[in-house]
């Protein structure tokens, strides 16, 4: 439920700020992008099934549950919009990652051919 969301994405945040003082941290860029992917696919279940309860909640034209209803299925919102920016930022940081090591193989080879000659 809610709890577990939040631990999983308060674990998944601080594994992402460890593995950056990794020298070669590929690998667990693959299991970060993995894991907020899941959260991700978890947090939306549950949304289209707050948001299900809320409008049965809604017909039945209780206000106070509806009050409650309402201000679960925004907390439930909030914790799907963080596990969406987990996965923006862990996937820049792999593009960021992609593109340094696309820059040190041309310098690489261009050192090479540089030597070579």
């Amino acid at each position: 439920g809610k709890r577990f969301s939040k631990q999983y994405t308060t674990v998944l945040s601080r594994s992402q700020q460890y593995i950056q003082c990794l020298p070669s941290p590929e690998g667990a860029v693959l299991m970060l992008t993995s894991g907020w992917e899941s959260l991700c696919r978890l947090n939306a279940i549950r949304l289209k099934q707050v948001k299900r309860q809320w409008q049965q909640i809604k017909l039945a034209q209780e206000p106070g549950d509806l009050r409650e209803a309402s201000r679960f299925c925004q907390e439930v919102s909030e914790e799907c919009a963080a596990s969406h920016l987990g996965l923006y930022k862990v996937n820049a940081w792999k593009n960021r990652l992609t593109h340094i090591r696309n820059t040190t193989d041309r310098l690489k080879e261009k050192r090479r051919k540089s030597v070579s000659l």
